[in-house]
């Protein structure tokens, strides 16, 4: 009886530490996910600001 308790505590921590495993990997692409997007929204607006200045100053000087 106490191997089969034992089994099942060892079945249990295992799929425990497994579901933690799967929902921190999930979790840290999410942020991921969202940090890479935020960069390239930010690049491109400052691309796009870039760009805007340097038509104000070819206007300018033109």
């Amino acid at each position: 009886m106490e191997t089969v308790l034992l089994v099942a505590s060892v079945v249990v921590v295992l799929l425990s530490l497994a579901v933690f495993v799967a929902v921190f990997v999930l979790v840290s692409f999410v942020v991921v996910a969202a940090v890479s997007l935020v960069v390239v929204e930010a690049t491109s607006f400052v691309l796009a600001v870039i760009c805007l200045l340097a038509e104000v100053i070819m206007l300018l000087f033109c």
